[in-house]
């Protein structure tokens, strides 16, 4: 039941902001994207490297996600969401 709430809760959030063209991770169909961007690249002449940052998102300063939440005018109850999702998380 939680991750229907959560897969819910994401879903208004990214109708309530815009991602940076290069982000990938919260897009559908993600992965088909960044590949078609890789083969692109590679079939321009272009060596690729992979790097996957290590428990990335625990990594960020709390303070940090919600200050970008605020300057995206993310609606509060979403950001209280949020907020109590990230409580008992250390970074």
């Amino acid at each position: 039941m939680l991750l229907v709430y959560h897969k819910i809760i994401m879903r208004k959030l990214r109708n309530q902001t815009t991602l940076n063209s290069n982000q990938f991770a919260f897009k559908r169909s993600a992965n088909t994207i960044c590949l078609a961007r890789v083969e692109k690249l590679r079939r321009d002449g272009y060596a690729l490297t992979s790097i996957d940052i290590k428990n990335a998102f625990n990594s960020i300063p709390h303070s940090v996600i919600m200050d970008e939440l605020r300057t995206q005018k993310v609606s509060p109850l979403y950001i209280k969401y949020v907020k109590s999702f990230l409580e008992n998380r250390h970074c």
